[in-house]
């Protein structure tokens, strides 16, 4: 969940902003053949995240995850190197969801 989230955890938005571009490192991810990129679909991964991190708020800690992944020389680390800040990017969603329905809600 973290390398998938890590690798697609930007989207559309975050293009042309200061943020890492998501879709450029899932694509690095994929390029790279890091251990579960292969089912990721960049584009759509990355708007849906992007369209999670606004509506719960939760943008500054999705920032912060994607700053982690993209200062890493080797992308497929992310899940070990960027664990705490995915971690609490992941706490603010079960947060939010916790009063809020959203589709991406369980």
């Amino acid at each position: 969940m973290a390398l998938a989230l890590a690798l697609s955890a930007c989207a559309g938005q975050s293009t042309g902003t200061g943020r890492p571009d998501c879709l450029q490192l899932c694509q690095k991810g994929k390029a790279e053949r890091c251990p579960g990129s292969e089912a990721l679909q960049c584009e759509d991964n990355c708007l849906s995240e992007d369209a999670r991190a606004e509506t719960s708020g939760c943008r500054a800690l999705y920032d912060e995850s994607l700053q982690c992944s993209a200062s890493l020389e080797d992308i497929c680390t992310v899940a070990k190197a960027c664990a705490d800040p995915v971690a609490e990017y992941l706490e603010c969603l079960e947060d939010y969801c916790k009063d809020h329905s959203a589709e991406f809600c369980p």
